[in-house]
């Protein structure tokens, strides 16, 4: 499971796997960003809904906290498709704010693994299966910006992810 903490005003992430804990990042304060993910995103015209809904449920502070993850993008459109806005409407604030978190995942750092892979999410112990072929849950990554200043990589996707069930510490590499 993975967590956000803050201690001494520094914000962690801490991975539990089996019985072992530890810290893998270290982050600044949310107040003290540069605001390079807020500007980025609000900037694009295909992602208005997104700034939105980000500046809407505060989670710009979270995303710009952060260092070494990984950013899904859904474009208007995949909030506008009727299916997805039918559903939506049907949501809690909790379960939004939640489906927004599982759009955001920690960078892989095994050398060894295979271009197909789970990233794990920040929402619980949700997973995302990325694939060699820029697929991210069966859904095509359209294109990619790179942060470097933070390794933050955004992928643009033509859809909104839905949570595949399954547990991120216990997921295998395919």
């Amino acid at each position: 499971m993975n967590k956000i903490f803050e201690k001494k005003n520094k914000f962690f992430i801490e991975n539990k796997i089996m019985q072992y804990t530890y810290v893998t990042h270290e982050h600044k304060k949310p107040h003290q960003s540069d605001g390079e993910i807020q500007k980025l995103v609000c900037a694009s015209k295909d992602h208005k809904i997104l700034c939105e809904l980000l500046l809407k449920y505060k989670l710009f502070q979270l995303l710009e906290s952060l260092k070494d993850i990984i950013i899904f993008a859904p474009e208007d459109k995949a909030f506008q498709e009727p299916n997805f806005n039918h559903a939506i409407k049907n949501l809690s604030h909790h379960q939004l704010k939640n489906l927004l978190t599982y759009h955001v995942a920690l960078k892989n750092k095994d050398p060894f693994r295979s271009s197909t892979y789970y990233a794990c999410s920040l929402l619980k112990n949700e997973s995302l299966l990325i694939t060699e072929n820029k697929f991210v849950n069966n859904i095509p990554i359209l294109h990619t910006i790179e942060i470097p200043k933070k390794n933050i990589t955004v992928y643009i996707l033509p859809k909104v992810l839905m949570p595949i069930k399954s547990d991120c510490n216990k997921s295998k590499h395919p």
